[in-house]
C-alpha cells in the first residue's frame, strides 16, 4: 500500500513539474505571471533601458527584475482561453460546494440521522487514512503536511481545506468577472491591452527620465516611428514578442500622461513637511539623457 502511495505521489510531482515547464514554454518568454519571466528577457530589457536612461543599480529590497514592469494585467490572449479558465473554476467550485453541502450543509442541521452518518464516514475515513501509511521520513514540507493531516484526522482537515479552497476559487471568479467586464465584453474587436499597458508604463518611465513629454510620429518612408519614444517602444515590443503595431498603443499611452509624469512636483517631505527651501522651478530635461537616447537609437538603425 505504501509503495502505491509513493508511486502516486511521484507521478503527481512529475505532472506538476511538467505543467510548470509547459507553462513557461507557452509564455514564449512573456510574463503570464509577474515573476515567471525568461531571464533572457530581463537581461535584454535591463540592457536596453540602461543604454537609454543610464545604469540603474536598482533597490536591494526589491525583487530582481527589469526596470520596466512587464507583468500582464490580463493573463489571457483570447476570449476562448479566458472562458476555459472561468468555466473550469466555476465547475470546480460548484463540485467542492456540493461536497460541503452534502456533509455540513445547513439543511442537515438538527438531523440526528445525518449526524450519525457523518460520524460513520469520519471514523471510516480516518481509519483508512492511517492504514495507508505515513511518510517514513520527513524530507519535504508536503511530507510534514500530509503527516499532520493523517494524525489529526483526514475527514475534518479535508473539509477545512475545501472551505478555504472554495473561498479562493470565489476570489478568482470575482477577478475573472471584473476582467470579463473590462476586457471581453465589447461589441467590436478589443484593443491589444498588453501592448497598451507596456506602452503606458514605458511612456511614464521615458517622461520621468527625460523630464519631457514623449511624442510619436511616423516617417514618410516605411511608416516607421520617427521619434525617440516611438523607436524605443518599438524595440521594447520586439524584446517582449508583442505582435502589435506601435502607433495606436503609443498614441493612446501619451494621451494618458499628465504634467506630473514629466515634471513631478517637489518632494513633499523635503519641501513641505520639513519646510525646507527647495527650488520650485520646473525640472528641465537632462541634455545628456536625450543625447544618449538619440545616439543609441542611431547606432541600432545603422546597417
Amino acid at each position: 500500500m505504501r509503495k502505491d502511495v509513493s508511486r502516486a505521489t511521484f507521478w503527481i510531482s512529475c505532472a506538476i513539474q511538467q505543467h510548470r515547464s509547459q507553462l513557461l514554454k507557452c509564455t514564449k518568454g512573456g510574463a503570464i505571471l509577474p515573476f515567471i519571466i525568461a531571464q533572457e528577457q530581463v537581461d535584454a530589457l535591463n540592457s536596453f533601458t540602461d543604454d537609454l536612461f543610464g545604469y540603474s543599480s536598482g533597490n536591494a529590497l526589491a525583487p530582481i527584475g527589469p526596470r520596466l514592469d512587464i507583468s500582464k494585467p490580463n493573463f489571457h490572449d483570447t476570449k476562448k482561453e479566458f472562458l476555459r479558465e472561468k468555466n473550469a473554476i466555476e465547475q470546480a467550485n460548484d463540485n467542492i460546494r456540493a461536497v460541503l453541502e452534502q456533509f455540513i450543509g445547513s439543511q442537515h442541521k438538527g438531523d440526528p440521522e445525518h449526524s450519525k452518518m457523518t460520524i460513520s464516514v469520519q471514523t471510516a475515513m480516518d481509519r483508512l487514512a492511517k492504514s495507508i501509511g505515513q511518510p517514513e521520513s520527513i524530507e519535504t514540507a508536503s511530507d510534514l503536511v500530509m503527516k499532520n493531516i493523517m494524525q489529526t484526522g483526514l475527514y475534518y482537515n479535508s473539509l477545512i481545506f475545501m472551505i478555504h479552497l472554495s473561498s479562493v476559487y470565489n476570489q478568482r471568479l470575482n477577478e475573472l468577472k471584473d476582467q470579463e467586464k473590462e476586457y471581453w465584453t465589447v461589441s467590436s474587436r478589443p484593443p491589444n491591452y498588453y501592448a497598451r499597458t507596456i506602452a503606458l508604463r514605458f511612456a511614464r518611465i521615458y517622461a520621468k527620465e527625460t523630464r519631457s513629454k514623449p511624442t510619436f510620429g511616423t516617417s514618410r518612408e516605411g511608416n516607421h516611428p520617427s521619434t525617440d519614444y516611438g523607436r524605443s517602444l518599438e524595440r521594447v515590443f520586439q524584446l517582449l514578442n508583442i505582435k502589435a503595431k506601435v502607433r495606436n498603443p503609443a498614441e493612446w499611452a501619451i494621451g494618458q500622461l499628465t504634467e506630473d509624469d514629466w515634471n513631478p512636483p517637489t518632494n513633499a517631505l523635503l519641501g513641505g513637511f520639513f519646510g525646507l527651501g527647495v527650488d520650485q522651478k520646473p525640472l528641465s530635461a537632462s541634455k545628456s539623457t536625450k543625447e544618449r537616447i538619440a545616439e543609441m537609437l542611431a547606432k541600432r538603425s545603422d546597417p
